[in-house]
């Protein structure tokens, strides 16, 4: 694993870095439509790394041979 901070690179798969931050979710629509989205809130979401391309079959197969 080769790993330089902002990047990931795990078994030729490269991984981005996404920083912590703050961000609004939910709503205060009204209307049972919006219930489970309620209330408008702030969440904190820690640091975390996201793939840089898309998850393909590909990718498994060379990620576990056997698939």
């Amino acid at each position: 694993m080769d790993f330089d901070g902002d990047h990931v690179n795990h078994n030729g798969i490269d991984f981005l870095k996404i920083k912590s931050g703050i961000t609004t979710v939910g709503t205060s629509k009204g209307g049972w439509v919006y219930a489970s989205n309620r209330p408008m809130h702030e969440v904190k979401n820690p640091d975390f790394f996201i793939m840089e391309s898309v998850f393909t079959i590909e990718l498994l197969k060379r990620i576990l041979p056997s698939y």
